[in-house]
């Protein structure tokens, strides 16, 4: 009897030893389910935040979209950027949150997607370029209408450096649009990758275009400057300094007309008509220019009748149909 109670006793006491292993075997369990539910539950958590990040891309680059397709002009270079920037800015917070919780594969999702930010922050960089380029070219034609050449010339210097950083943003938006991952693109629903590339392609065009315009801007301003000085002195009967002025404006017309020639080969079809007002307006100044240098030629040699005559030659070549302005 007492082997059975000490039997029994063992036999409790391993059932109870038992009991409790199983029932730490059986809390492990739960802990294991436990993990595995806040591993789906974190995946989900970043999966939405994924999804929010692209909402805020697609809406990023529709913009973009929507804001190339609204130039017409020139003056149409300006861009409302900071709805764009706002939708970046919401994606990239969003791609912060959601890799608090990603599993591996979803922060390679959110690596590709912060490729694609860091090409739209380029973009951002050549319309801001761009606008504050076009902004200087306004400036100094308000101020080629006041006849304060020399301001004129500091602004186009500056829409020339703007626009020079606008090319080289251009370049690496175009780099960094090569590194973004194409799954990435063809899954944002309302964005069309050929579309996009299109919309690349065509800011490329308008930003190749914009240094010619600085140039030929320049050269023009130079030019009227000169001119009207030797007009000054044609109506001063100083005809050896009229002849020197008139002739050194005439080669800056020449400039401006080969810059915007170049300008308007590259530019695309909406601001194509721009370039050509600037050239055919540069070429009647260069051809006004060409005729008075001769009136003052002739009236340096005592010729009344050929500077007479060259004189009337000019007026008739500056009153033509060409607008300038922007």
């Amino acid at each position: 009897m007492g082997g059975l109670l000490i039997a029994g006793c063992l036999d409790d006491d391993e059932t109870a030893n038992g009991d409790e292993a199983n029932g730490e075997a059986g809390n492990g369990d739960e802990e294991n389910g436990e993990d595995q539910e806040d591993s789906r539950d974190d995946a989900t958590i970043a999966a939405e935040h994924i999804d929010d990040a692209d909402r805020n891309l697609e809406q990023a680059i529709s913009t973009f979209e929507d804001e190339l397709d609204a130039v017409d002009s020139i003056e149409d270079g300006h861009f409302d950027i900071s709805l764009i920037q706002s939708y970046i800015d919401d994606g990239e917070s969003d791609l912060d949150e959601a890799a608090e919780y990603a599993s591996q594969d979803q922060r390679d999702e959110i690596d590709a997607r912060r490729d694609l930010i860091t090409f739209l922050r380029e973009f951002v960089a050549v319309f801001e370029s761009v606008d504050a380029g076009v902004e200087d070219i306004e400036t100094a034609d308000s101020y080629i209408d006041a006849e304060r050449f020399s301001d004129a010339i500091d602004r186009t210097d500056s829409a020339h450096s703007h626009f020079q950083d606008a090319s080289s943003s251009a370049e690496a938006a175009q780099d960094a649009y090569a590194d973004v991952d194409r799954d990435v693109l063809e899954s944002l629903s309302d964005i069309n990758p050929n579309e996009l590339q299109s919309a690349i392609d065509e800011m490329q065009t308008i930003v190749d275009s914009m240094v010619p315009l600085a140039d030929g801007f320049a050269s023009l301003i130079s030019g009227l400057e000169l001119f009207l000085d030797g007009l000054e002195h044609f109506e001063r009967e100083e005809w050896h300094s009229s002849y020197e002025r008139i002739e050194d404006s005439e080669d800056e017309f020449s400039d401006a007309v080969t810059a915007f020639r170049d300008g308007e080969e590259i530019a695309p079809g909406d601001i194509r008509d721009d370039f050509t007002e600037f050239t055919c307006a540069a070429e009647n100044f260069e051809t006004a220019a060409g005729h008075w240098a001769a009136a003052a030629r002739a009236a340096e040699d005592g010729d009344w009748d050929r500077a007479d005559e060259e004189s009337q030659l000019g007026n008739e070549a500056l009153e033509s149909d060409c607008e300038i302005g922007i």
